[in-house]
């Protein structure tokens, strides 16, 4: 189904209660409203999600949205519903129960936007049932994601293609948009091939990344070994922040930064002013800041964070951003100060560069882009560690030091990780990663004989009730997996607890009586976190497996980039930095409305 510009136009003055579009929405919007699959690169805070949200209203059939984050996803949802679209999502954080429901709403027209993780594609009863919908519009948010050469690429993101096969039926097949702040000339190409488009006949909109609201300012921090300290520096733009008068966002690359950082605003600005953000607080913890932070009425009126937070967040009166050190590269910094002035007002954004967040931000590279030989040695390892079709629990750590000390060549846990992760995806090994929990030996035919056994009468219902919660969750799904009758599983006794509706007594007190004369439970570990590794194809040829050129060709990309960035933050004319950057977004993009 087609609109025009005019039909949009009515319903974002009916449900937004604006009189226009901005100029690029207009752009984008005319070329939704014709039909055409669209890529819009359009700076944060320009109102991206409109363009799949307001089409939603207008199409017949409903729109799916593939979202990287259930913050993102949340906070979408509570904007279309509270414009009167019925709209839900589908993450890892609900329970079945819930899923299904959102899922058949959407097949049965109830629900207008279904927002999903990438990861949820490669679900086989989700693409099953998803078919049997009437799908319009499949909108790819954040779709830098899906580059290769992208600055947050994630790999389910090239499961969208397969998302984008199923829903066409030989004559039509919905309509993609895809939307990003930050995608340079070469992703924007591999965007398009990644989802299997076709290049003649999407129609690409890149905006001016500058926006003309923001300062984009540098200060020394020390960059070249000279100046006053990022500390001190720090110190003085905190006196300058005016915390009665809209909020302020603070970005450090630690978490024990971001905390420092807090403490230093608080001393200033009194206790509870600021807070700090990073994935080693707890979800609720997390989730309490980011509404504070959003509440006109809240206390914290700086937040200093990894750079996790922001993403979803839509705060219209950021009055400053500042960058504690160096991003990774344009696209980062481009994306982190974008989160500012949002309501259109002037509003600050500074980068505090040193030798030394130099130098950190270097180190990350390189655990982000082991070379060539790690992967081997890696490899070799995991063929001396296992045997054919064995599981082992292991974590990265524990891998860095074996390998360090046997193959005397120092690798980082964070090597490691990406190596795993790596092998996982071209399909070498399998891997699972697992919170903190108790690895058991089970023999399932004896766990079900213990449930079933008439002399069992007397055991009380609660323990029944674990040892069926114990099968149902956590033995029978491995022994689809496995089809073994002695299995490794790994359980979380917390986890456990909340499924049965039981303590973690109880869950304690039922595993104990398995052992013994049940000999249903034949050992059981000591609880760790980690990963689960089981080795796919056996002795294969890595030079033949991996993408060797790929791989290197990413170390020597992130590194250009940084150098990139070092450059933008030397450069003294604020002028020269905008034009350095639209250089940068802009140059040699074909077909492109500026």
């Amino acid at each position: 189904m087609t609109f025009t510009i005019e039909e949009a136009e009515a319903v974002l003055r009916q449900q937004w209660g604006y009189t226009a579009f901005r100029k690029s929405q207009r752009a984008a919007m005319e070329c939704v409203g014709e039909g055409d699959d669209v890529l819009a690169v359009l700076p944060t805070g320009t109102g991206k999600s409109l363009l799949y949200q307001l089409p939603a209203l207008l199409c017949e059939g409903g729109t799916i949205v593939v979202s990287p984050l259930i913050a993102l996803m949340k906070d979408q949802v509570d904007q279309a519903v509270a414009r009167g679209i019925s709209a839900a999502c589908i993450n890892s954080a609900m329970d079945d129960d819930d899923q299904w429901e959102a899922l058949e709403g959407f097949v049965n027209g109830s629900i207008r936007i279904l927002y999903i993780s990438p990861e949820r594609i490669a679900v086989r009863s989700f693409l099953s049932t998803i078919i049997r919908a009437d799908v319009s519009i499949i909108a790819v948010d954040e779709s830098h994601c899906c580059s290769q050469w992208g600055h947050q690429f994630r790999p389910d993101y090239l499961h969208i293609h397969r998302l984008i096969s199923a829903l066409n039926d030989g004559e039509v097949r919905p309509q993609v948009l895809c939307m990003t702040a930050t995608a340079t000339p070469i992703v924007v190409e591999d965007i398009v091939a990644s989802l299997g488009l076709n290049r003649e006949e999407i129609t690409i909109l890149v905006d001016d990344p500058i926006r003309h609201n923001l300062t984009y300012d540098i200060e020394d921090g020390g960059m070249d070994g000279g100046g006053a300290s990022e500390w001190r520096v720090f110190q003085r733009l905190i006196r300058n922040m005016d915390t009665r008068e809209g909020r302020h966002l603070v970005y450090c690359s630690s978490r024990n930064g971001s905390e420092k950082l807090a403490e230093m605003c608080e001393d200033i600005h009194g206790k509870g002013v600021a807070v700090a953000y990073h994935a080693g607080l707890t979800g609720n913890t997390r989730q309490a800041v980011q509404e504070d932070f959003s509440d006109e009425q809240g206390d914290a009126r700086i937040v200093c964070a990894t750079t996790a937070f922001g993403m979803g967040i839509d705060v219209p009166d950021i009055r400053s951003v500042t960058l504690f050190g160096f991003p990774g590269s344009l696209e980062d910094y481009t994306q982190q100060i974008g989160r500012a002035g949002r309501d259109g007002k002037r509003s600050k954004t500074i980068l505090i560069g040193s030798q030394g967040s130099a130098e950190w931000q270097m180190k990350l590279i390189e655990n982000e882009n082991p070379p060539v030989q790690h992967y081997h040695l890696v490899w070799d390892h995991l063929h001396e560690k296992l045997m054919p079709g064995m599981v082992a629990r292991t974590n990265r750590n524990e891998l860095s030091q074996e390998i360090t000390a046997k193959r005397v060549t120092a690798m980082s846990p964070d090597q490691v990780g990406v190596i795993l992760n790596r092998l996982h995806s071209t399909g070498l090994i399998e891997r699972r990663t697992i919170k903190e929990g108790v690895p058991l030996t089970v023999d399932r035919d004896a766990l079900i004989r213990a449930i079933n056994a008439d002399e069992d009468r007397e055991t009380k219902p609660q323990i029944l009730h674990v040892w069926r919660t114990f099968l149902q969750n956590c033995v029978q799904p491995e022994y689809e997996r496995e089809n073994r009758n002695c299995l490794e599983v790994w359980i979380n006794k917390t986890a456990l607890g909340e499924q049965a509706g039981l303590s973690k007594w109880f869950i304690q007190r039922g595993l104990e009586q398995l052992m013994g004369k049940r000999a249903a439970v034949l050992h059981m570990g000591k609880a760790v976190a980690g990963v689960l590794v089981k080795i796919i194809k056996w002795r294969a040829n890595l030079s033949e497996e991996l993408p060797v050129e790929r791989i290197s060709e990413k170390r020597d990309r992130d590194l250009a980039r940084f150098q990139r960035m070092l450059v933008f933050a030397r450069t003294r004319s604020s002028d020269d930095r905008k034009q350095m950057l639209r250089d940068y977004f802009l140059k040699s993009v074909d077909e492109s409305v500026y």
